[in-house]
């Protein structure tokens, strides 16, 4: 269930943090450690989002940061870039302001930032003909939404990820929205598929090397 989300729009300085494995089932792994890892996550195909009666819609999404050197995590944190998206026949700009995305291994997928993610959640804004729709997503846990597959071999390893939850939570306001209000938890993230690659370099230009789940 979620508590809160958040979505994104930044392109420099990414960050990616890994957290050591405790007890679960399954975990995301490298071909290498000991060296930092530039970690990139690329849609294949749209990722939709449906909320304040209306689905947001984006041809792409950006994922990338920088491992800190362990083999085996149990979650990854990303900033997040949506670009060509559009939502109530307009084109909407998606912007992540102060949040992060988490994924972890356990399907559970997290938008935090802490103080600044609270301060400056994720936005969307359309505009249409003179109208308006303004929506804020919070702070967010979703378990359970996040599904992951391998493909390739040794240092060719890749990892998929495929994104389905609901009860997310938001506010929306503005004349072009279909359903306005606080408080809202009724949002879906109902599709997105996501190809996620590993570069092994500290200076974020070394070859690939592998990345998977299980």
């Amino acid at each position: 269930m979620w508590s809160r989300l958040l979505a994104g729009f930044l392109v420099a300085s990414f960050l990616v943090a890994g957290v050591a494995p405790a007890a679960s089932a399954s975990f995301f792994h490298f071909e290498v450690s000991g060296t930092s890892q530039l970690v990139k996550g690329t849609a294949q195909g749209k990722h939709s989002i449906d909320l304040a009666g209306g689905t947001l819609s984006c041809e792409q999404l950006k994922l990338e940061g920088l491992s800190k050197g362990a083999s085996t995590v149990e979650s990854l944190e990303f900033t997040a870039v949506y670009g060509g998206c559009t939502m109530f026949g307009g084109k909407a700009t998606v912007n992540m302001h102060g949040c992060r995305l988490q994924i972890w291994s356990n399907g559970r997928l997290v938008i935090a930032g802490g103080m600044m993610c609270t301060l400056e959640p994720m936005t969307i804004d359309v505009s249409v003909l003179g109208q308006e729709c303004h929506v804020k997503i919070f702070e967010t846990t979703a378990n359970g939404a996040l599904t992951f597959g391998n493909i390739g071999i040794g240092s060719k390893r890749e990892m998929t990820m495929a994104v389905n939850g609901s009860g997310l939570f938001y506010s929306a306001e503005g004349s072009l929205c279909k359903e306005t209000g606080s408080n809202k938890m009724n949002g879906a993230y109902t599709s997105g598929a996501t190809l996620f690659t590993a570069e092994k370099s500290p200076e974020l230009s070394g070859p690939m090397t592998g990345i998977w789940w299980e």
